[in-house]
């Protein structure tokens, strides 16, 4: 895959991932009303999905090198 290819495909990934699964995820939880342990965890879901879409851009910065 070459750079010019994987940066296209990196914001399509970034922008459905920002603009669509992370609102959708998180009204879902809210909406959800759980509570305790069980809301917890449900809360760090939309925290993974960020931090998988910075490892995304990290590891693009790499595979440029």
């Amino acid at each position: 895959m070459n750079l010019t290819g994987a940066l296209i495909g990196l914001m399509i990934a970034i922008l459905i991932g920002v603009g669509v699964v992370i609102p959708v995820v998180s009204s879902t939880i809210a909406d959800a009303d759980v509570n305790g342990t069980a809301g917890t965890l449900l809360g760090y879901i939309t925290l993974l999905i960020v931090v998988v879409i910075i490892v995304a851009i990290v590891t693009l910065i790499g595979f440029g090198k």
